[in-house]
């Protein structure tokens, strides 16, 4: 198991971003390799010393650093519609921004598609935000989708996220998650609508508005 590992990690990652533990086996020890993971702090130290290109979109989740997939025509035009459609129904005190990250805890800094954050921008200019600061994240998913639903669904419950849309564009749905419980890792509210329904958005458990499904996402093609 984990905790009977003696750790003999040095304090950098070899060449290969990998660092060396041992245990015994068979009354030898054996080495093995072992990822290096990263803490937020060193992550974003990373992109401050310009460590990954500045046209990147890198996210960290668990410890390790990922880039997104490439951005299909179906993900821009739903992004587009997503911006178009709560830019204007939004009230005072919060912002809309499309891929900027948020600290979800000391491993996690997802990039989101989309993210309503309370307050203006400038307001984050030392920290990021963190789950508590975030009125709404929406993730618009591909071939994304089981991690969307699932360790990242997991991610932002933990991290009290208070509301989390999926956009599964490949069928036409937003699945809507709300009422976090993070000590449990889930949504409470869980509802699934399609083109034609009129899901609302919440804000500091009080509903806002209703906004139209096809105004968000494209009109999947058959």
């Amino acid at each position: 198991m984990e905790d009977t590992l003696t750790s003999t990690l040095p304090s950098t990652p070899d060449a290969e971003g990998l660092l060396t533990r041992s245990h015994e086996a068979g009354g030898a020890r054996v080495a093995e390799m072992v990822p290096y993971r990263l803490t937020a702090g060193q992550y974003y130290a990373m992109i401050d010393a310009d460590i990954f290109p500045r046209e990147s979109r890198v996210e960290l989740w668990d410890g390790m650093v990922y880039e997104k997939m490439a951005k299909t025509r179906s993900h821009d035009i739903s992004a587009a519609k997503f911006i178009e459609t709560l830019m204007p129904i939004k009230p005072r005190g919060w912002y809309l921004c499309l891929e900027a990250s948020v600290t979800l805890d000391a491993r996690r800094v997802p990039l989101p598609d989309v993210m309503l954050v309370r307050g203006q921008p400038e307001d984050y200019h030392e920290a990021n935000p963190t789950g508590r600061d975030v009125g709404l994240v929406a993730e618009l998913s591909l071939s994304s989708l089981k991690d969307d639903t699932g360790p990242k669904l997991a991610g932002y419950a933990r991290a009290s996220v208070p509301q989390y849309w999926v956009a599964d564009l490949l069928g036409g749905l937003l699945m809507v998650y709300r009422d976090p419980i993070p000590a449990e890792s889930r949504y409470a509210t869980v509802e699934t609508y399609r083109h034609g329904d009129r899901v609302p958005l919440w804000l500091d458990g009080v509903e806002i508005a209703r906004v139209a499904v096809s105004d968000l996402l494209p009109i999947p093609r058959a």
